[in-house]
């Protein structure tokens, strides 16, 4: 397959109350030089959606909290909309290292995936969370195969730090979201 060397990479951040971790989070993801950086400001009460301007994000700001899955729509629909080809979502507290970018980014940027999929638990000197995040990651683990009936290979209550093709995402999106007009959306 061809490699595809001038796709158009969108971080798209979501953030809630984060004005304390996202000023971080954005200029590492600048730094990368491998994708310009969208927050989507879910309804915050601080000072988020100013951090994120400053440090250099595009802001898309919604007028209330949606929730992590209504930001995340917000932001796919924004890199369709601004004709993006690919999309990382990363969260905006400084879970996800922009530094694995790279590597997350190489196998859809060389053509080889449609989706790459990471995880801040594997290898040697991984991430650990707390006692009761750990329970609660391994909850929702179990409720994750419970309802898949066994068939999910993917612990998405563990990784979280996926890089995706635009056009794929917006396939994804369910029925009835895919179609959602965020009309109170703002982009400040």
């Amino acid at each position: 397959m061809p490699e595809c060397p001038h796709v158009r990479v969108l971080a798209i951040v979501p953030a809630f109350n984060e004005a304390r971790s996202l000023s971080a989070v954005v200029e590492g993801l600048i730094r990368t030089g491998l994708c310009d950086v969208c927050v989507i400001d879910d309804g915050s009460v601080d000072a988020t959606r100013a951090v994120a301007r400053h440090a250099g994000a595009l802001v898309l700001s919604c007028p209330v909290n949606l929730g992590i899955g209504g930001a995340v729509q917000t932001g796919y629909l924004g890199a369709r909309d601004d004709d993006y080809d690919v999309a990382v979502q990363v969260d905006g507290d400084g879970q996800h290292d922009p530094a694995f970018l790279p590597t997350l980014l190489a196998p859809v940027r060389e053509n080889r995936a449609d989706l790459s999929v990471g995880s801040r638990f594997l290898g040697e000197g991984g991430f650990r969370s707390s006692a009761l995040r750990r329970g609660g990651i391994r909850y929702l683990s179990w409720f994750q195969r419970v309802r898949s009936h066994g068939t999910s290979s993917i612990d998405a209550a563990r990784t979280m730090y996926y890089v995706v093709k635009v056009s794929l995402a917006l396939v994804l999106l369910p029925h009835r979201e895919r179609f959602t007009a965020f009309d109170d959306v703002v982009d400040t």
